[in-house]
């Protein structure tokens, strides 16, 4: 005879049944997302292509936390709200420390920036990791992802993609190259941290998520 434990193996998974937003409900899911790494990386230029499709060439300096607010459509009719937080990458001290500790703990999801032309914003990123680490929890576990700036800037850099490997390989996490100037893997870099929260933090969520091109909305600006 064949054992209950065969038959449920063999059982078909049922499909997740998308229960519908309520009419008042502006979003299913609120995402706190931090981003952290050294001062002139490029954090605040690359929210500012992701949310108004703008890039300054000016550098954006930020004294204290900035924050920013998105929407995002995902097929099968989920909608996320983002809750971004820029930190300043200069070292903290003890009068915002308070603050930089409870926004690493509320945080869903975690993206660390360094520079490709800036040999020493890559060498800080272990230490950005070992923060969070610290804070929050066991590295692979965490929603997180290593974001290379400026690729654009080709005969200008000093960090290769091996070198990137030889640190995140160890560490267990992944990585991707951006150029917020010529709006390179942006937008994708948004999906894959919100994927991964989706996947590590999100019992309920679709199985299979993917944002929904030209639906980005834009429901908030910080003043």
């Amino acid at each position: 005879a064949r054992s209950s434990k065969n038959k449920n193996k063999n059982k078909t998974p049922e499909k997740k049944v998308r229960k519908p937003r309520p009419p008042n409900q502006e979003y299913d899911y609120l995402f706190k997302i931090l981003l952290i790494g050294d001062d002139y990386v490029g954090k605040s230029n690359f929210i500012k292509r992701y949310i108004e499709r703008e890039f300054s060439e000016k550098p954006i300096p930020v004294s204290e936390f900035d924050f920013k607010i998105h929407t995002v459509d995902f097929e099968d009719d989920y909608r996320v709200k983002l809750q971004i937080f820029d930190h300043p990458g200069h070292r903290y001290d003890r009068l915002n420390a308070y603050s930089f500790h409870r926004n690493y703990r509320r945080a869903h999801g975690i993206l660390i920036f360094f520079d490709v032309t800036d040999k020493v914003s890559f060498e800080n990123v272990k230490q950005w990791a070992m923060e969070v680490d610290r804070y929050v929890g066991s590295l692979p576990e965490q929603p997180l992802l290593i974001v290379a700036t400026k690729v654009d800037l080709e005969y200008e850099r000093v960090v290769s993609t091996e070198d990137i490997l030889n640190l995140t390989e160890p560490l267990g996490l992944d990585y991707i190259e951006t150029s917020a100037k010529m709006d390179i893997n942006v937008d994708e870099t948004w999906e894959r941290l919100c994927l991964d929260i989706f996947e590590k933090k999100i019992d309920d969520g679709p199985e299979h998520p993917r944002m929904i091109p030209g639906r980005h909305l834009n429901v908030k600006r910080a003043k």
